[in-house]
């Protein structure tokens, strides 16, 4: 069992379940409960808030004492701090492994990881153009989940990186650096000392990633690389200001990526529903013309 290390803090408990009214039972500091679909207003005594209350509470952390992930991500929609997030069911921790291929460290029950994505992000001043961004952005230490950027110039960029995490982090950590195979610029991974399991990783994508593989049956013209950063985007993506290709260019390198991974599943529904949504029928034959612009491929156009 877990130990529950809450000395004088004001805990909110989020679910009203058994294992929530337990929970409570077996605690001190509790001040009330959260339920994403409020039926009561109070248990043993203590108020019931819907989950957009909660900005209005004078509360310290938030335990979430039920077994649905999806409760974590209605936190980080209210602008909850993870440093404020304390996974209350040990259960969660396998949630998380085989259902979102994150991490959570149940020594102290916290969510792992703390760098703050949106700070480093925010404080890049190198060329650079974040490409394939996450629904999760920038709360990806929530599932583990890595930040895809095309760059100018791959080491100017780690540099800077390594910098900007010192400067933003105030625990240790260690940064271990990796070139891929495929030349794809350097994968920096950001790992809590003393630990083998990444929490953070930026691939740093350079030109030469657009060189052909043996494995490929297709290439792409370096342009679309230089184009897509020529022409980047300054925008708020999930309250973080950063740098995305433009529209077209989005949509492009998600077309890549079904070219990338004809056999994983996964990719191919994720990257083809993304370009479904945002493709009207009209716009499809464009979008060819855009895909012959820069692609050579044997085979029918995939969307």
């Amino acid at each position: 069992m877990f130990e529950l290390k809450v000395a004088g803090k004001k805990v909110l408990i989020y679910g009203t379940g058994l294992f929530g009214k337990w929970y409570c039972e077996n605690m001190d500091g509790a001040i009330g409960f959260v339920d994403s679909n409020k039926k009561e207003d109070s248990i043993y005594n203590l108020p019931v808030y819907n989950v957009d209350e909660i900005k209005n509470v004078d509360y310290d952390e938030v335990h979430v004492a039920n077994a649905h992930i999806e409760t974590l991500f209605k936190l980080f929609e209210q602008g909850i701090s993870k440093d404020r997030i304390c996974i209350a069911n040990p259960k969660v921790y396998e949630v998380y492994r085989h259902e979102r291929g994150g991490y959570v460290d149940v020594t102290t029950n916290l969510l792992r990881t703390k760098f703050d994505i949106k700070k480093i992000v925010e404080s890049f001043q190198f060329e650079y153009c974040l490409v394939k961004i996450q629904k999760e952005f920038p709360n990806l230490y929530a599932v583990a989940l890595d930040v895809d950027m095309f760059c100018g110039n791959t080491t100017e960029a780690k540099e800077e990186l390594k910098k900007i995490v010192a400067q933003t982090t105030d625990f240790e950590y260690q940064i271990k650096d990796n070139f891929s195979p495929y030349n794809q610029g350097t994968v920096v991974f950001l790992y809590r000392e003393n630990n083998d399991v990444f929490d953070t990783a930026f691939d740093l994508i350079n030109s030469y990633y657009y060189r052909k593989r043996d494995t490929e049956n297709f290439t792409f013209s370096k342009t679309l690389f230089d184009d897509c950063l020529k022409s980047r985007e300054l925008k708020n993506i999930n309250g973080c200001n950063c740098y995305v290709p433009s529209e077209k260019y989005d949509l492009l390198i998600r077309y890549m990526e079904l070219l990338k991974h004809p056999n994983n599943e996964s990719k191919q529904i994720r990257h083809r529903s993304y370009l479904k949504e945002r493709l009207a029928p009209d716009q499809i034959e464009e979008f060819h013309r855009l895909i012959d612009e820069y692609v050579k491929y044997d085979g029918e156009y995939l969307i």
